[in-house]
């Protein structure tokens, strides 16, 4: 059997993460859009200890400038890698050893995972938990689940190059979003599976077509998360179609944003629809990065937005349970931050 952990962030996965790392004795690789300094220290420690890391990040200058430069100052064991894909590796995956794996949503950053002084599970002072509601998940035990994992990771690595000495932005990052601590904490659930009912899913368009599926067969209940949808976008027009249909014929779906939409258009079109949809407040709550599903007894977490890229295109990372215990636990958490949400008639449509 293997042993599953279901983590939420900011409550408990950032500690859950750094443990993992630091768990690592032989081999580490990971693929990660943005990795800052508060967690480069991590590989490095890693490293120091033995293991081989192998740190692949996104080309994107202004995200991974911070952190490239730290491993070049504190003269680290670790040299990380960029892609020089045309599109973004988008990814939050990382793989220790021969037989443990942790997909999720956030990013390696303070933001998206901070952890708790002392390693408490979860903070045990709440109101400085603060952080974007993040999904992840994180096994071990799965050696073939791992092989797998490296054999996509492989031609990625083995595609990039090391960062020069300079490296010129090319992009803004977006404006910082006003992060709160989502009360009351929820600490992680463990359980044990069968490996068999773990499931890999590489890149954006295997991601698009598992939800198609779980969604196109769901029974009783949908929970989606994400940070928005793009619902004119021509990958997730038939995922809305789905989720309408779904409801349709009995299920109970329901859709959570976790910030207001960048255009309003994609607002009107969510509001034609019969499924429910709120948006989380980051007033009462915080702002939600999470990307994952609760599919009648299957939860997905991973890394692909409702995008058209996010679900085509983008290097994304995603694992399915089908456990009704890691299903409860990711519908229990969309239930929590359901209660603090907006539906959209507060929300500025006109």
């Amino acid at each position: 059997m293997a042993r599953l952990i279901c983590a939420l962030g900011p409550d408990a996965a950032g500690t859950l993460l750094t443990e993992f790392i630091g768990d690592a004795t032989q081999r580490l690789d990971a693929a990660v859009y943005e990795v800052g300094p508060y967690y480069a220290w991590t590989f490095d420690a890693a490293a120091k200890r033995g293991a081989t890391v192998r740190l692949l990040l996104d080309r994107h200058a202004e995200a991974n400038r911070e952190a490239t430069q730290w491993f070049r100052n504190e003269a680290s064991m670790v040299v990380p890698r960029v892609t020089h894909l045309p599109v973004r590796l988008h990814s939050k995956m990382l793989v220790a050893d021969a037989d443990r794996l942790a997909v999720g949503t956030g990013n390696l950053i303070e933001r998206d995972a901070r952890r708790a002084p002392g390693g408490r599970l979860p903070w045990g002072e709440p109101e400085q938990a603060v952080g974007t509601r993040e999904w992840w998940l994180l096994a071990d035990g799965v050696p073939t689940l791992a092989a797998d994992v490296r054999r996509h990771f492989r031609p990625l690595w083995h595609g990039a190059s090391v960062v020069g000495p300079i490296w010129t932005v090319t992009e803004d990052l977006p404006s910082e979003e006003v992060v709160r601590a989502p009360l009351p904490l929820i600490p992680p659930c463990e359980i044990e599976v069968s490996p068999r009912q773990i499931s890999y899913h590489h890149g954006g368009s295997a991601i698009g077509a598992k939800l198609q599926g779980a969604i196109a067969g769901a029974r009783q209940r949908i929970d989606v998360v994400v940070p928005y949808v793009h619902a004119a976008a021509p990958r997730v027009r038939p995922l809305l179609e789905a989720l309408e249909a779904a409801t349709q014929r009995g299920v109970a779906v329901r859709l959570l944003l976790g910030r207001e939409a960048e255009a309003l258009s994609d607002l009107h079109t969510l509001a034609e629809h019969r499924f429910a949809v709120r948006v989380m407040d980051p007033v009462r709550s915080t702002v939600g990065h999470a990307k994952g599903a609760v599919v009648d007894g299957v939860a997905i977490v991973g890394s692909a937005n409702w995008s058209e890229a996010g679900l085509s295109s983008s290097v994304e990372a995603a694992l399915s349970v089908a456990d009704s215990a890691a299903a409860d636990y990711f519908a229990a958490a969309v239930t929590h931050d359901w209660q603090s949400a907006r539906d959209l008639s507060g929300l500025p449509l006109g």
